[in-house]
């Protein structure tokens, strides 16, 4: 037969246990042959570190150790565990570290797959769990699948990833693959490292990497969406909209200069592009509200111009075109500043030696002012928040100031309806708790 095979000894005669190995997949066999139920102590020192899953169902194992490792079994019933170096899965997930892809043919076709091939998905669970964009790392990935490619360049495609998931259901995300060979490779792992999914060997020696991050491909994107040609596809039309003013000469794109949730470019002082990489089904709220506010001439968001957007079974934003803002920073990082700031005058001119348990609650707060000393050194800071404050309330009477939009009608905030937000709350709450404990050896790991 194929593979290998190897017994293990085990404390009980009535219970088969073996491992198949072939092409470095391990699976541990456990067979309970007998009619009642039984439980077995097996030696698997050989596989410490390992973390095993039950194929089938997909369902993590405890972590192998030095100590026995026991298995109960149902009457007649059996286990195919799968070994994976999940210590290695995660020490490769936080670090730069891929596996060289043999590639005899060119790397991206393999990215017009609808089953992503095995060496390039485990390069692709590496990239995602890096990436800052990536919305569930707390999840285990069991499968990728890549259900949508355009093709809008010789160079780099554009493509709609579904991510399976061992507990819930599946994720889209927005991925565009890039190929680039000798001295553009050597200066892309000098420049951008964090953007490489993996190198190729064999035939193509050079580099895959996330094509959002490259300038030109996003500017062929933006060329596309002012060209407004729709795009058949398998899973409906990829529709480009732009009601702006277009440009005689499209600048060149300048990629943001820090990383989040989303992927954008500038375009001069005109045009602003924003990738969405995590996708919805459904018009996003950002094109749809957007829109909306531009329709109503509010002047405090930016303009909505344009949008990308897969229309058919599937309908999807993919991106959004904006008029750009001219500023100095964003409204987060000048927060964080001046939050700071506050902070190192409180400590510097008051009395101040720990912090001391408040006596009263937010609800206390309400319709207060700060003490004078705070207002004295946060001045900036509170006229801040309260412009943010004004800005946010103008914004929610533009929205709901139509009743002949369904969509923007406002509605009653419920009790059902605020126990559903709070539950939400909490929920997401206990997800980054539980995310940060499983994480927590990370942050004393030398780089």
């Amino acid at each position: 037969s194929r593979g290998r095979l190897e017994f293990i000894e085990s404390n009980n005669s009535k219970v088969l246990s073996y491992v198949r190995e072939l092409q470095g997949e391990r699976v541990i066999c456990i067979v309970n042959l007998s009619r009642t139920a039984q439980f077995v102590s097996l030696d698997l020192k050989v596989f410490k570190g390992s973390q095993p899953e039950e194929i089938f169902g997909q369902t993590d194992f405890p972590k192998i150790t030095d100590e026995p490792y026991i298995i109960t079994l149902a009457p007649y019933s059996y286990y195919w565990l799968k070994i994976s170096d999940r210590v290695l899965d995660e020490k490769n997930s936080w670090r730069d570290e891929s596996i060289p892809l043999m590639a005899d043919e060119h790397p991206l076709k393999m990215a017009q797959f609808s089953r992503v091939p095995k060496v390039l998905d485990k390069n692709l669970r590496v990239y995602l769990n890096r990436a800052r964009w990536y919305g569930d790392k707390g999840r285990r990935i069991s499968g990728l699948e890549i259900i949508q490619s355009f093709i809008l360049s010789q160079g780099s495609t554009l493509s709609i990833l579904r991510v399976y998931f061992s507990e819930g259901l599946p994720s889209h995300y927005l991925m565009g693959f890039g190929y680039v060979e000798g001295d553009a490779a050597e200066k892309l792992m000098t420049e951008k490292p964090n953007t490489i999914i993996c190198k190729t060997t064999g035939s193509y020696t050079g580099v895959m990497y996330d094509a959002l991050s490259d300038a030109v491909f996003v500017k062929e994107l933006m060329t596309f969406i002012l060209a407004g040609k729709s795009l058949n596809t398998s899973l409906g039309k990829l529709e480009p909209v732009f009601n702006g003013v277009k440009p005689e000469t499209l600048p060149e794109a300048t990629l943001g200069g820090f990383e989040q949730t989303n992927t954008s470019a500038t375009f001069g002082k005109e045009l602003y592009l924003k990738f969405f990489r995590r996708l919805e089904e459904g018009e996003n709220p950002e094109v749809e509200i957007g829109r909306y506010l531009s329709e109503k001439n509010f002047q405090d968001t930016a303009a909505y111009l344009g949008c990308l957007s897969l229309k058919g079974a599937s309908a999807m934003s993919l991106a959004v075109v904006q008029k750009v803002i001219e500023n100095e920073t964003d409204g987060w990082n000048l927060m964080l500043s001046q939050v700071g700031q506050v902070w190192e005058r409180i400590v510097t001119e008051s009395k101040i030696t720990r912090c001391e348990e408040p006596h009263w609650t937010l609800q206390d707060m309400f319709g207060t002012e700060p003490p004078q000393f705070y207002r004295d050194i946060g001045a900036y800071t509170f006229e801040l928040a309260r412009k943010l404050g004004a800005k946010t309330a103008a914004m929610h009477l533009a929205l709901g100031s139509d009743d002949s939009q369904p969509a923007f009608i406002p509605e009653h905030f419920t009790p059902f309806y605020q126990r559903s937000v709070f539950q939400s709350f909490r929920n997401l709450t206990d997800k980054a708790i539980a995310l940060l404990k499983s994480s927590l050896y990370l942050l004393t790991r030398e780089r």
